[in-house]
């Protein structure tokens, strides 16, 4: 019987305390800082989506150890 890899995806949230004078500046500050260690992880996951199912070959069941 074929076998199938099926990929997936959650995200996870994260927030930043930033100082602005308006939402629109507390954005940018947000978007331009590169420094991931000052995001504070909030969640452990939601919204998980189903993305891709692909035949796995066996080559690649070798490759990546057999799972039933």
């Amino acid at each position: 019987m074929p076998k199938f890899k099926v990929t997936a995806t959650m995200d996870v949230s994260y927030e930043l305390i930033v100082e602005a004078p308006d939402e629109d500046t507390a954005w940018k500050i947000a978007d331009e800082t590169d420094d991931t260690d000052e995001w504070v992880q909030v969640d452990e996951g939601h919204d998980w989506t189903l993305e891709n199912v692909l035949e796995v070959k066996d080559e690649e069941e070798k490759e990546n150890g057999e799972r039933s």
